[in-house]
């Protein structure tokens, strides 16, 4: 079953998002702002639900999905906006935010963007894990090809000059 990460300060919002993923099937973990965080730098979940609401602390959830995206490229964010949702949209631009979501909201559009976030989520981990296996590989041919190189200069200075 494919994790997901809810973060909202909002116990009653935070219940009812995590019900209405979980009724979608997702394993959904919930947390307010400061125990997200903490759950965050342990665990990865496949999607991060963010509210717009967060008040703990100094950290606005605009701020936590920088921090987020700082420190995790492949992770699929979905953030859910209280307010003026071009203003949340123009602050997260740039930040690979997979979808702004209005409160309210629709179970069905909630569960539909969460989806596609995990699917970019696995495809980006996909695609980064591939890159990263193709570069150790270079990085292993480069290192024989510098050691037979190493070899054959050996070789060479052994040999006694013709002249």
């Amino acid at each position: 079953m494919t994790h997901v990460l809810v973060i909202d300060d909002d116990l009653n919002c935070r219940n009812e998002m995590q019900a209405l993923l979980e009724s979608a099937g997702f394993d959904v973990t919930a947390a307010g702002g400061q125990e997200g965080c903490s759950i965050l730098e342990g665990v990865r979940p496949a999607c991060l639900v963010v509210a717009t609401t967060l008040a703990s602390g100094r950290e606005t959830a605009i701020q936590m999905v920088r921090n987020v995206r700082a420190a995790d490229s492949r992770l699929g964010i979905v953030v859910v906006a209280n307010g003026d949702i071009e203003q949340v949209e123009d602050e997260t631009s740039g930040l690979d935010v997979w979808a702004v979501i209005e409160k309210p909201y629709e179970l069905e559009k909630l569960a539909a963007k969460v989806g596609k976030a995990v699917e970019f989520s696995e495809m980006s981990m996909d695609c980064k894990d591939r890159i990263a296996d193709n570069l150790q590989t270079q990085a292993m041919a480069f290192q024989r090809v510098k050691r037979e190189t190493q070899r054959v200069r050996l070789r060479m200075q052994k040999r006694p000059r013709e002249g």
